[in-house]
């Protein structure tokens, strides 16, 4: 094969190329090695942890309505190792479900549940309980689209040093919540009181116008100090003296919200109370009674009816002829 001789003759021009590349092509390479290099290797803001989007989602606040008092006293979950279940009621058979946890209270004997119209509405539940002279359960639901989840908060707010334990089951209705929907529960506890330091160097005081919360009330007998009209005997109206008794985690009381026994005239009431300070709100079930209870003289005025404490140990009530 013959070459022509211009391709195999050595010129000035080819010697300047040959120089050339000799001189570049390692810094091409070179640089063309970085190039690679970089484009295979993770930046450090890939590397670093993303956020998810359930905690930057803005949360929306949804509207709820409370169950009914008596409701929320009597299907309540008595038995202490059923107190984390968390209830998202969404049909009509598990809402039926909920009398098994019914509370064998009198009060509680008559309970028909609410109807429900689970088409539009969720019911939600979850056992909470605080100690103290004033206790107070603040709810707030949240949603979000983003993350698909319902917030429950629950805040139990407590004050005072009582040592009166009350209890609530939280029973709200929510706008109907998608079966693709995970609704978290989420209680928290705030007390309103001085840090423990702050009370271990103040002890409350004892006035006449303090009551020792519930505690004073709770399990006690009290009896009328005068005779009051008990029924119609053979001779026209009767009398006698009226009682109330108050319970507090016993059976009587459910071991839940304290509870007491009006008796008087001839009729007979029943129902849930809290004290805070001197004052006693008996929730009834059609009314509610605010009474005064003074340390002292150990006198409760009941429904404008003064009352003299009895302890049930060593009870012995005033007979009909005293």
């Amino acid at each position: 094969m013959n070459i022509p001789k211009q391709l195999t003759t050595v010129t000035i021009l080819s010697k300047l190329i040959a120089g050339v590349l000799f001189i570049t092509l390692p810094f091409v390479g070179f640089w063309v090695g970085m190039v690679y290099e970089k484009s295979t290797t993770l930046s450090p803001s890939v590397l670093e942890p993303s956020i998810p989007a359930s905690n930057t989602a803005k949360l929306e606040e949804v509207a709820f309505t409370d169950m009914p008092d008596l409701f929320n006293s009597c299907i309540s979950t008595l038995n202490q190792k059923e107190r984390e279940k968390e209830f998202v009621i969404n049909t009509n058979e598990d809402y039926q479900t909920l009398l098994s946890y019914l509370s064998p209270s009198n009060l509680c004997n008559s309970l028909l549940l609410p109807k429900v119209n689970f088409l539009n509405f969720t019911l939600l539940g979850k056992y909470t309980e605080g100690g103290g002279c004033r206790v107070d359960f603040e709810r707030h639901i949240f949603k979000s689209d983003i993350s698909d989840e319902i917030l429950y908060n629950i805040d139990v707010k407590t004050s005072g040093y009582c040592k009166a334990l009350t209890s609530s089951m939280n029973w709200i209705l929510v706008p109907k919540i998608s079966n693709n929907y995970k609704v978290k529960f989420n209680v928290t506890h705030t007390s309103t009181d001085q840090s423990k330091s702050a009370k271990s160097e103040t002890a409350p005081s004892n006035s006449t116008n303090e009551i020792d919360s519930c505690n004073t009330m709770a399990n006690s007998h009290f009896v009328s100090i005068a005779k009051h009209e008990v029924g119609l005997g053979p001779n026209g109206p009767a009398m006698g003296y009226w009682g109330i008794t108050f319970q507090k985690g016993t059976t009587l009381s459910d071991y839940g919200e304290p509870t007491f026994d009006w008796s008087y005239s001839d009729a007979g009431e029943y129902g849930t109370y809290t004290c805070s300070e001197n004052t006693i709100t008996a929730k009834l079930s059609n009314r509610t009674i605010t009474a005064t209870y003074n340390e002292t003289t150990k006198i409760l005025n009941w429904d404008g009816v003064d009352y003299k404490i009895y302890t049930i140990e060593n009870l012995k009530e005033p007979s009909i002829d005293d």
